[in-house]
């Protein structure tokens, strides 16, 4: 079939004749180790729970003469309850610390789970909730679906694989096998589609793509309630399909995929820092249109990533189109629209401000919204496109059909005198309302301070936009959930005022009542609930779904109305955790910092700890621009902090770390090393270490560079960036703009001249030589500095590993150990193993 296609302007923009068609490039393997989302909790899983180990045995096996049975046993009385703000005048001697049950490093590998921290649902169409119950003991699991206005449980279907993926009728439903991981989020897959009859699943079943073993790299049914057709991504080119029995039938929408050039399919550089997921492709609420991006990376620069295997006496590399900062030719995007009706695709420009900008800019979310009453000589459906230019300093906001597009809003971010930057995620999510939609947007408080706040965006009959309300308070709102236009309630979840909180707020009466909105904060409806994590609102934005978190327990998961939080059910999570260990006691505070701010911590620290004793802390740091460690999820850590350039408290903080990485953070992080030894007598002075990974990683390099062995005796840096130079565009530029315009923000980030003040740390680094993301180049030239200089440390290099090493983690995490015992902390690491 053959499509017209145009270009869409914007006002003063001219149109382009014709669609042009791309030959298609020989295509090479471009197969990146990565990981998908579970994956990465569970890494996420397994660092936090090294870090617990490593300081509960750190302390247990530091001064102790003999292991401890893990079967005996507890013989101390001491309290759990004293205070961590603890007073000794010396270091005592004693024989014993703590007498505790071990969890063992052999237990944390074994893959045996202590509790339940997580739950598998989806929401379907019709606001119905689907829980899907796994039970060890049954080879199937429980699958059952709660009526949107009822709490009433009836079983739903018998296959736990299609029921995330039903087609929007409920009709059919796909399953896939991975072949290929990519990249952190994206993979290819075989898939094969099923029709559905009462919950049942057919026996026949119909591949996907041109035939049995094409890989898919994306899928997407068509949204409307009375469809199964739908569109997917195979060899970077779209593909349309009508019917799901007839493979053959599919229609060929782009030409000219490629690896270098793709459509619908994610580029390296948006799966990782703008759009964080692979697909680029948005159905309308009708199923009339689809959008889809272009990635364009033909002259990119590129990186060649190596492979090593026993097929072959050469290495094997792997081109990887990546744009660092300051080059002169970034990733290229362009938006099309497909209008099914018409079979016809335009190309939608980009907003005045950006057309004479090269393509410098970024496309970093897309909405489909129907039109508002007020506004429907625009027709029934327009694409609400959110666009930022390349220094990601100013948003606009587009509204497009496959006959024109308008301009809503343009925001920059430069408030009261002020500057900051884009954060892709804050504006992803996009409600619509009866007269426009909800977004995130900086805001003016009274206090000072600018918060990300709810904005609400109304538009006029020709589409143009302006902010009528905001909702908020004294701190950033981390992302929306769900609008209901029916009860006009709005959730949302933030930070909130306290420290190490995580919570989710319903406003009622969100737009249409008075001017002062009233914040309802969840959790206060539960008990021992102070952190509410990965909520969800139906499409409907009538009911939620929220995970109080208490550590060391299991995860509870709760079904709430909005419009009544009374009328709630616990769905699962209501029994107590087995624990096989004592479980450590954690503390949130503050201290004040001479920077002005107060930096927030959580701290851990062993039960029946003696009076008097002293023990090693290991300080787990992020720390990245935007970044919010002090969160009850990560409750396991030694200690985390949370000082300038963190997330969740305004600009205040964040401000000061624009355009100048790496020296406020470290700044505020020493000094809350010396709030630590002030006020917190059980942490020995002579044993503290700090340990960080990517963007922490860079930190403890820094940190190990300004202290050199003043207060933090040991480093434990784990893929670092070691000079900005050699990273990203779009996540560098972001913060630092463009080097020629910042060469000493730029300068100040390389660590690599001052590799010599390492010298009285004891210094630990690794990373992963095909990491796609933070370059093994950062280390190689580090570790050279580190060498010219004489400087003794250890490093660990790990072939054919990505950024997350996840295949290697079980190594990495007991040569950090024996880093900790034999060099750092002096222990017996035969005791600690």
């Amino acid at each position: 079939m053959e499509n017209d296609v145009s270009l869409l302007s914007s006002p003063g923009v001219p149109r382009s004749s014709q669609f042009q068609n791309y030959d298609v490039e020989e295509q090479g393997c471009s197969v990146f180790s990565g990981k998908h989302s579970y994956v990465a909790r569970t890494c996420c899983v397994v660092f936090i729970l090294i870090i617990c180990l490593i300081f509960l045995l750190s302390v247990i096996f530091v001064f102790m003469q003999r292991p401890v049975d893990l079967n005996s046993q507890n013989a101390s009385n001491s309290s759990t309850n004293d205070s961590l703000i603890e007073s000794t005048s010396s270091k005592p001697k004693f024989q014993s610390l703590l007498t505790s049950r071990r969890f063992t490093f052999d237990q944390l590998f074994s893959g045996k789970m202590f509790l339940t921290d997580s739950y598998d649902y989806i929401w379907l169409p019709d606001g119905s909730f689907v829980h899907m119950k796994i039970d060890g003991t049954v080879a199937n699991p429980r699958i059952s679906k709660i009526p949107l206005g009822t709490f009433e449980t009836k079983p739903f279907m018998s296959r736990i694989e299609y029921a995330r993926s039903l087609s929007s009728d409920g009709e059919y439903a796909y399953a896939s096998r991975l072949v290929n991981e990519i990249w952190r989020h994206s993979a290819e897959r075989l898939y094969h589609i099923v029709k559905i009859t009462n919950g049942n699943v057919s026996s026949e079943q119909w591949h996907v793509g041109p035939d049995e073993n094409s890989l898919i790299q994306a899928f997407y049914w068509n949204p409307n309630t009375s469809s199964h057709d739908f569109v997917y991504v195979h060899n970077y080119n779209l593909y349309y399909q009508r019917d799901p029995e007839r493979p053959d039938s599919a229609i060929q929408l782009t030409m000219g995929g490629s690896t270098f050039n793709r459509f619908g399919i994610a580029n390296w550089l948006y799966e990782e820092e703008i759009l964080e997921v692979p697909g680029a492709v948005w159905w309308s609420p009708s199923g009339r249109y689809v959008s889809y991006l272009r990635f364009d990376d033909r002259e990119v620069n590129r990186i060649f990533l190596p492979k090593y295997n026993d097929e072959d006496s050469y290495v094997e590399y792997f081109e990887l189109p990546y744009p660092k900062a300051g080059v002169l030719n970034n990733s290229l995007v362009t938006q099309y629209i497909w209008d099914s009706e018409n079979h016809k695709i335009v190309e939608t420009a980009p907003p005045n401000e950006l057309s004479s900008s090269n393509g410098n800019y970024y496309v970093l979310t897309n909405k489909w919204i129907t039109i508002p009453k007020n506004a429907s000589d625009l027709g029934e459906e327009r694409l609400i496109t959110v666009w930022t230019n390349r220094d990601q300093n100013y948003l606009y906001y587009s509204l497009c059909n496959e006959q024109d597009c308008v301009m809503i809003l343009s925001f920059p971010f430069r408030v009261d005198g002020r500057q900051l930057w884009v954060q892709p995620r804050d504006v992803i999510g996009i409600f619509p309302t009866e007269s426009g939609f909800l977004t995130l947007l900086p805001h003016s408080h009274e206090d000072g301070n600018i918060y990300n706040h709810v904005a609400h965006i109304e538009m006029d009959r020709t589409g143009t936009g302006k902010i009528t309300r905001w909702i908020g308070d004294n701190f950033d709102v981390i992302s929306i959930k769900g609008y209901s236009k029916k009860l006009d309630a709005l959730t949302f979840t933030a930070y909130g005022d306290g420290i190490g909180e995580h919570g989710i707020y319903i406003v009622k009466e969100a737009l249409y009542g008075s001017q002062k909105n009233t914040l309802h904060k969840v959790s206060e409806l539960f008990d021992e609930c102070r952190s509410m994590t990965s909520p969800s609102a139906d499409p409907t934005g009538e009911r939620i779904v929220v995970q109080c978190e208490k550590p060391f327990d299991n995860t509870r998961l709760y079904l709430v109305d909005v419009a009544d939080t009374t009328k709630r059910i616990l769905l699962d999570g209501g029994t107590k955790a087995y624990i096989p260990f004592e479980i450590p006691i954690v503390k949130f505070g503050k201290f004040p910092l001479p920077s002005g701010i107060d930096g927030h911590y959580m701290l851990m620290k062993p039960p029946n700890l003696q009076d008097g004793a002293k023990i090693p802390l290991l300080l787990d740091i992020y720390g990245g621009p935007d970044s919010k460690n002090i969160v009850s999820q990560y409750d396991i850590a030694y200690a985390r902090i949370d000082v300038r350039g963190s997330g969740g408290r305004g600009w205040k903080l964040k401000e000061q770390v624009y355009k100048n990485l790496g020296e406020a953070e470290v700044v505020d992080t020493l000094d809350m090393v010396r709030e630590f030894l002030n006020n917190v007598k059980f942490i020995d002075e002579d044993r503290i270490a700090v340990m960080g990974w990517s963007y922490g990683g860079f930190l403890t390099s820094k940190i190990a560079i300004k202290d050199q062995g003043e207060l933090v005796k040991c480093a434990i840096s784990i893929a670092p960036v070691t000079d900005f130079k050699y990273y990203d565009s779009a996540y560098t530029e972001r913060y630092l703009g463009q080097p020629s315009d910042n060469p000493v923000g730029y300068s100040n980030t390389n660590v690599i001249p001052h590799a010599r003040n390492v010298t009285n740390v004891k210094y630990f680094l690794a990373h992963g030589e095909r990491d796609d993301n933070v370059h093994y180049q950062n280390s190689a030239r580090w570790s050279e500095a580190l060498q010219y200089n004489g400087v003794h440390f250890t490093q660990l290099v790990y072939a054919n590993e990505a950024h997350s090493l996840s295949h290697k983690l079980h190594h990495l995490y007991s040569e950090i150990q024996r880093f900790l015992m034999n060099d750092c902390f002096n222990s017996n690491l035969v005791d600690f193993l």
